[in-house]
């Protein structure tokens, strides 16, 4: 078996999330472990619980990150799971880019080693990047927490397993800003004009963003139209009408920015305008939304 081909399986849902052992068990000898991902795994609960307004998902902006109970918690359970069966388990992407200025560089490496350094205290045998820049310094967190000679932490285990509750311990909050609204619709119909254009990725205010974050952007957006949830911002009235017209001033802006390749102006606002509206949403299938529309009515 030393030649068989290996997968590493990116935990991305919240059901997977409760079948890990199961699926360690099923690749077995073809398991290279699990992986953490952030994003899908966040849609993931709005797919899945999202048309309950009890559970209504927070603000991504803002308070959606690994510091956060749920995803920690989901965090420590791909650790303690893998190690309990010998595989290695591996955090998160580093999204950010090293570009700009030196002052900005700087930010983001602190920022990205930061992050590192609290995934492997749990207990994590890796990471990703998607800046190769960033490949050498994150190695080197990780090479530091193992032992001497060590290429994993695998002998490591966690003491508490971790409980049903603490998976779904996500934080209640029953609004959003407009600021936010404005960045997952940016976010959303850029992808969109990317994968028409041939590109399953595109950089954005110092970040790559992909359909991870396309997903969770148009998930949030869904479930914040499907249950009015209320803006913020002080002058109520005059946010919530400017609040409808977010996705055809996004829209306007990517036609216009796009050049000689621009879209259809009116195919980016229909394919928007479908996967934002529609009254089933079901979970992504990586692109579906544009040749097979991942969301119907």
């Amino acid at each position: 078996l030393s030649l068989s081909i290996r997968a590493c399986v990116l935990v991305e849902s919240l059901t997977l999330a409760f079948e890990a052992e199961e699926t360690l068990f099923a690749l077995r000898n073809h398991s290279a472990g699990l992986n953490c991902g952030l994003w899908d795994y966040a849609a993931s609960f709005i797919a899945r619980l999202g048309a309950r307004k009890d559970w209504l998902f927070p603000d991504r902006n803002r308070y959606v990150s690994m510091e956060q109970s749920f995803l920690a918690s989901y965090r420590r359970l791909v650790v303690e799971t893998c190690h309990r069966r010998g595989a290695t388990a591996t955090g998160g992407m580093v999204a950010q880019l090293l570009e700009g200025t030196e002052e900005r560089k700087q930010a983001v490496l602190s920022a990205a080693l930061s992050a590192k350094r609290a995934e492997a205290a749990v207990g994590a045998d890796g990471g990703l990047v998607y800046d190769i820049g960033l490949a050498g310094p994150v190695r080197a967190v990780f090479s530091d927490a193992f032992a001497p000679g060590a290429v994993n932490q695998i002998e490591r285990t966690l003491e508490e397993r971790v409980t049903a509750p603490e998976l779904l311990n996500v934080p209640r909050v029953e609004t959003t800003t407009l600021s936010s609204l404005t960045k997952n619709a940016r976010v959303g119909v850029k992808f969109i004009e990317a994968w028409l254009c041939g590109r399953g990725h595109f950089g954005l205010d110092g970040t790559v963003e992909d359909s991870a974050t396309a997903e969770i952007s148009r998930t949030q957006i869904w479930q914040q139209i499907r249950h009015a949830v209320p803006l913020e911002e002080e002058d109520e009235e005059e946010i919530q009408q400017r609040g409808g017209q977010v996705l055809l001033e996004v829209i306007g802006e990517v036609w216009r920015g796009a050049g000689g390749r621009r879209l259809e102006k009116t195919v980016c606002a229909q394919l928007v305008r479908r996967v934002v509206t529609a009254v089933v949403l079901r979970e992504s299938q990586q692109g579906g939304g544009l040749s097979k529309p991942s969301v119907s009515r």
